[in-house]
């Protein structure tokens, strides 16, 4: 990625417009028409710069347009969870899939909305909202809300807000409000699978679990 530019992820409707209204192109230049800097929203082009913020903003329709747009690098205006530009240029307009597989590859250290991220064993992976993010044996994995991290043996798995978060024996995992939590232990004689939701027996947000040797959940 040329270091002048960052590329910003959002959906339209089918047709290319935007909940205002506005329509966007399916490629080339584009500048909202009523720019204004003042950090609130409105009043300029919106989306996830580098893809990362808060998921629920991008669209979750069938027929939903994904684009990627490119802008200049310090143009954008922080709104907490999303960006507001003035204006950029639409490299990508299509499918989710190919949308988010151009942002994950611009920026692969970074929690990308909706992406699937793979390490090996001793790996390091890392997804944003609905993403999955899957390690080996001594990995780490992280999502956002509504994600789903898995690591192996000695593995640690975080995700966040109604996340699921799966480790491999003497693993770690952490889940946030409404999140589910998954370690696999060895009782002496067969491999089971201790499962935890959390705001239930105890099980609280974000606080990492382990299991003891008679495989009931613990804070680590």
């Amino acid at each position: 990625m040329n270091s002048e530019y960052d590329l910003v992820l959002r959906t339209c409707d089918s047709d290319m417009t935007s909940f205002d209204g506005f329509k966007w192109p399916n490629e080339g230049d584009v500048e909202a028409p009523d720019w204004d800097p003042e950090p609130k929203f409105g009043h300029g082009l919106h989306g996830l710069l580098h893809g990362c913020g808060n998921g629920n903003l991008l669209s979750g329709n069938h027929d939903a347009k994904w684009l990627v747009v490119k802008i200049l690098k310090g143009t954008s205006i922080d709104l907490k969870g999303k960006v507001k530009f003035p204006k950029g240029t639409v490299v990508y307009a299509g499918t989710k899939k190919e949308a988010v597989k151009i942002i994950t590859e611009a920026y692969p250290g970074e929690p990308v909305a909706f992406a699937a991220r793979h390490s090996g064993d001793n790996g390091v992976s890392i997804s944003g909202d609905y993403g999955v993010s899957t390690s080996g044996n001594d990995g780490t994995s992280t999502s956002g809300n509504y994600g789903t991290s898995t690591s192996g043996v000695d593995g640690t798995s975080t995700s966040g807000d109604y996340g699921d978060s799966t480790s491999g024996i003497d693993g770690t995992s952490t889940s946030g409000i409404g999140g589910k939590i998954i370690i696999e232990w060895y009782d002496g004689f067969h491999f089971r699978t201790a499962v935890a939701y959390v705001g239930e027996n105890g099980i609280e947000p974000n606080v990492a679990y382990k299991l003891d040797r008679q495989g009931n959940f613990i804070k680590a």
